[in-house]
């Protein structure tokens, strides 16, 4: 039996929406539409050379699949412009009944993601619009009242599984409800009117997910090529930036980023086994390093440093921090702030110039060095605070 033949009789026998084999390994799928091929690409998960069995096959689930690299596609039921899609992609395709076009599940129009691809061609831009439109039908009706009809770039930066949706007159954020998503909003409340920072407009939970209307900070990433193209220049402005949060009065802020605090969400972490090894810094475990998360944790808890509570934005980088016509405009991404350590803030931001100007992202820029920061901050450089709050980082 072929890969694909197998695939077909998993697909009939276990009651799945899609099956892909390849020798002895099988992936399986129940959700229904693009979904799990959509999960797929995220995952990263590689499924080049699979066989693949599907029940319905569009033109939008066609172009995920010459995305995914399989081999070749057979579905129960498959429109022409899919088969079509596939072998344009050199993805041989066959069916048991090949019909014009795939309807919605109301069975009175098309499907909406057929109308999303329409007059599409290219794979990754069908992706891009299957992704708007996946987040247009997954809103809850308090946001769809604001959104309904209006023009939407999609934002995916970063790494917290949130999705951005950048409007013209604001930004609708969704991301899985956690202990983060829960500080986000009480910080973005508390400090409505204290820092320049999204103000809420409207707020919902729904099916697992904090969906957050905000109004629109103005100007770009301090990643964008302009402010990236002199570093010196940069840093001043970001320094001026964080000297910003520390000027804020702390009294009722409602989220606590001291070091012990931030030591115990580590400790489940580390506890969990969620600590994300691939993101850490090569030195930091191994042979010249910590054998082990739950070690650092260990040094972290007793090496924890006495501090000055000042307000801390928790994730310094440059795409949380938005300027326009090189002045300072806004913060992002204010799940990680609180009262803490200004060292917290003071350690991402150098580690984030020394990464982006360092040669780490891109070419290095001849003659600057992060610890521009110190003088631009007007403080002496203390290697030990520095140190502890990028290993603590990497338990997060």
């Amino acid at each position: 039996m072929s890969d694909l033949e197998r695939a077909r009789a998993i697909l009939l026998e276990g009651g799945y929406t899609c099956v892909l084999c390849r020798g002895e390994t099988v992936y399986t799928a129940t959700a229904r539409g693009v979904k799990p091929l959509v999960d797929w690409l995220d995952s990263g998960l590689e499924l080049r050379g699979f066989s693949a069995a599907d029940k319905v096959v569009g033109r939008a689930t066609a172009f995920l699949y010459v995305l995914l690299g399989v081999k070749e596609v057979h579905s129960l039921v498959m429109s022409t412009p899919a088969r079509q899609a596939l072998e344009a992609g050199g993805i041989p395709a066959s069916c048991d009944r090949e019909v014009s076009g795939i309807i919605n599940r109301r069975g009175d129009g098309p499907c909406p993601f057929e109308d999303a691809v329409l007059g599409i061609s290219d794979p990754q831009e069908a992706l891009l619009a299957i992704r708007k439109k996946q987040f247009q039908m997954r809103q809850p009706p308090e946001m769809t009242k604001h959104t309904a009809g209006k023009n939407l770039t999609l934002d995916r930066t970063g790494l917290s599984g949130s999705t951005v949706a950048i409007y013209e007159d604001f930004v609708l954020k969704s991301e899985p409800i956690s202990g983060e998503s829960e500080n986000h909003l009480a910080m973005l409340l508390w400090l409505d009117g204290k820092i320049p920072a999204p103000r809420v407009l409207e707020t919902v939970q729904r099916d697992g997910f904090r969906w957050t209307l905000m109004t629109k900070i103005s100007g770009e990433m301090a990643c964008a090529d302009e402010y990236r193209a002199d570093p010196h220049r940069l840093v001043r402005v970001l320094a001026d930036a964080m000297k910003s949060l520390w000027s804020v009065d702390v009294s009722g802020c409602p989220v606590d980023q001291s070091p012990n605090a931030k030591l115990e969400r580590a400790r489940a972490t580390v506890e969990k086994g969620q600590v994300n090894m691939e993101l850490v810094d090569p030195e930091t475990f191994g042979e010249k390093g910590f054998p082990s998360p739950a070690a650092l944790l260990s040094w972290l808890e007793t090496h924890a440093p006495d501090f000055e509570p000042v307000l801390t934005h928790g994730d310094f980088c440059l795409p949380n921090i938005f300027l326009e016509t090189w002045k300072f405009s806004g913060f992002l991404d204010l799940g990680r702030s609180g009262v803490g350590d200004k060292w917290t803030d003071i350690a991402l931001l150098w580690r984030t110039l020394r990464d982006n100007f360092g040669g780490h992202y891109g070419e290095a820029v001849p003659g600057f060095h992060p610890d521009e920061l110190f003088e631009a901050l007007e403080i002496e450089k203390e290697e030990e605070r520095l140190r502890y709050y990028l290993l603590m980082d990497e338990l997060f």
